[in-house]
């Protein structure tokens, strides 16, 4: 009795998948393959190109398709598939006519191009609407299991891709749903109706990818975006997003919130407008995004203390904060395509109007910037220049920086010029103490090139030619050590017209920054009829300062000079000099000859004096 069942089912086992393949023989479902590339051309609204058709081994009416492509018109969009699997009516089967009610492909490899600009990318909504004025679209869904789609190449930027499709679409309503894995981290599911409204949620997307599609961000970013994009009927994009974990030059960054409405494509790409929030900063933003990509960052009354270390970011400039102020400011930012092979460059240009104490370039100097320009060559983070203008100290700055874009704390050729600042003021703002007002002041002009190094304690190094004319240093009598040193060797035994005045009325200087400290080398200081030439150092830390200078002396200076010399030695000055010695603070130096004079011959008793005292009386005989 067992023996007879095994042979039984064995014998089931033999013939029923004989006899499938015998129904599929004689159904000839091969003979279909026309019909289900139309079929798929009428569903996708692209061209469609299908392999061998057999009947599968499941329930119903299930053909397996060997093979799959599609396109658009052009070819810049592509699906290819190994297999797909329809789903159709029997008793129509049976009767040689097919009915598919599903396809379901799977684990695609999508690739899409543009064309005329625009992503290519399957004209659902036109299916849809074709269905519901009673086209001939017969298919109740389209399906997508698996696979992968990534997106065009642009310029180099890292296309975005999807991998673990899940994909739905409805031709009769156009109604279509799916979720993917974001390559590169994060997930994106939508839902909606082709052709009306489409939501898009996305959650932890790389920034990077963002980022990479417009070349609007420092080369370097990394973090993460998450929030909702709402596609519209009209074509509108209104996004709401979070970008969090964000990192790249300058360190980590606050979190960004965005609300932005992106309009349909123009003829100079997509329009778009909204807000952004980086911590205390608020901005309107405003822009085109797409070949020729710009936008507009605009903050009114922001602290300085929260927004210039999100600026010193965004650009090439050595910027730091002293806390206080307040800051409006526009920044643009556009892509310019390269030319033959060349990368699109990154320009950013912003103007910038801040309080004085609240903006200074690293180490410290309080400055009022007006207008900067930045140009980088992109993403490659190749040397960059920037360009900043302000004014500093009453003077008009005019700074020129070079350096390797996207790196921040890397050393920054600086080169450009001051001019016509206030010598007190700036003394002032940049060591309180140092100067009192009317003491040490005059019209400064700085031309010069170094290297600085943003954020660093030494600040950097370079050489300065700085010029004070007219200056006015009223404790910088040239003269006046002269006058002293020859009145303490005369003596009350012989008083004679004080020295002439000799204030200070020029300086030239070439200066050397080094390690914190200026090396002052070519110091001429120049006063009417007295000119100093020599050198010497000056340490910011301490405010000492310490100069060795040579006199040169002419004009009335000199027969002052000359007449108090022979009067005190009884002889011309002829080879006499001395270095003159300036110690102390910039404001109050102490100032002396180096070195003593020689002593004075001693007194000659008078003939004449002798005799008249022996007289009678006082008087010759």
């Amino acid at each position: 009795m067992r023996r007879r069942v095994w042979i039984a089912l064995g014998a089931i086992a033999l013939l029923v998948p004989g006899a499938w393949f015998g129904a599929g023989a004689m159904l000839g479902v091969d003979r279909h393959r026309t019909a289900v590339a139309e079929l798929l051309a009428e569903t996708t609204g692209w061209h469609a190109k299908v392999g061998p058709l057999s009947l599968a081994l499941a329930p119903g009416a299930v053909i397996a398709l060997d093979g799959l492509e599609l396109s658009d018109a052009r070819g810049a969009s592509r699906l290819s598939a190994g297999r797909a699997v329809l789903r159709a009516r029997l008793a129509p089967l049976v009767g040689r006519r097919l009915e598919i009610r599903e396809i379901e492909i799977l684990r695609p490899v999508i690739r899409l191009g543009r064309q005329g600009g625009r992503l290519g990318l399957p004209p659902l909504a036109a299916v849809a609407r074709a269905a519901k004025g009673g086209g001939a679209a017969r298919l109740l869904e389209l399906r997508v299991r698996g696979g992968r789609v990534a997106g065009p190449d642009d310029g180099g930027a890292s296309p975005v891709a999807l991998s673990d499709l899940s994909l739905v679409f409805v031709p009769a309503t156009g109604r279509l749903w799916g979720s993917g894995r974001v390559e590169g981290g994060g997930h994106v599911r939508w839902l909606g109706k082709a052709g009306d409204r489409l939501e898009i949620e996305f959650d932890g997307v790389d920034a990077a990818l963002v980022a990479d599609r417009f070349d609007l961000a420092p080369p370097g970013i990394a973090g993460r975006v998450s929030g909702r994009a709402v596609l519209g009927s009209t074509g509108r994009l209104d996004v709401e997003a979070l970008l969090t974990e964000l990192a790249g030059p300058g360190g980590p960054w606050p979190d960004v919130t965005l609300a932005l409405g992106i309009e349909p494509a123009g003829a100079d790409g997509r329009p778009l407008e909204g807000t952004a929030g980086l911590g205390d900063v608020e901005l309107a933003v405003s822009g085109v995004l797409g070949g020729r990509s710009r936008l507009t960052l605009v903050t009114r009354d922001a602290p300085t203390g929260a927004a210039v270390p999100l600026l010193a970011r965004l650009v090439l400039l050595p910027l730091d904060t002293t806390g206080g102020g307040r800051l409006d400011g526009t920044l643009d930012l556009q892509v310019v395509p390269g030319e033959g092979d060349a990368a699109p460059r990154f320009v950013r240009r912003w103007e910038v109007r801040a309080t004085a104490a609240g903006v200074r370039p690293v180490p410290g100097l309080p400055l009022t910037v007006t207008g900067a320009s930045f140009d980088a060559a992109g993403r490659d983070g190749s040397p960059a220049e920037a360009r900043v203008v302000g004014r500093l100290a009453g003077g008009r700055i005019d700074l020129a920086l070079e350096g390797p874009a996207g790196a921040p704390g890397a050393p920054v050729t600086c080169r450009g010029t001051l001019v016509d600042a206030d010598l007190d003021s700036l003394l002032a703002q940049l060591a309180p103490g140092v100067s009192a007002a009317g003491v040490f002041s005059g019209t400064l002009r700085v031309e010069g090139r170094g290297t600085c190094r943003p954020r660093a304690a030494d600040g950097g190094h370079g050489v300065l030619q700085v010029t004070v004319d007219p200056l006015e240093a009223p404790g910088w009598d040239l003269l006046a050590p002269w006058g002293a040193a020859l009145a303490s060797i005369a003596g009350d035994g012989h008083v004679d017209a004080p020295a002439p005045p000799a204030p200070a009325t020029r300086l030239t200087a070439r200066v050397a920054v080094r390690e914190g400290a200026l090396i002052l080398e070519d110091v001429t200081i120049t006063a009417q009829d007295v000119t100093a030439r020599g050198a010497g150092r000056y340490d910011p830390a301490t405010r000492r300062l310490a100069l060795a200078l040579d006199l040169t002396i002419d004009g009335a200076a000199r027969a002052w000079l000359d007449r108090r010399w022979e009067a005190i030695y009884r002889a011309p000055r002829a080879g006499v000099r001395r270095v003159l010695v300036v110690e102390g603070s910039p404001g109050s130096p102490a100032m002396r000859l180096d070195g003593s004079l020689p002593a004075p011959p001693p007194s000659e008793p008078d003939p004449d004096a002798d005799a008249s005292a022996d007289a009678p009386g006082g008087e010759r005989p």
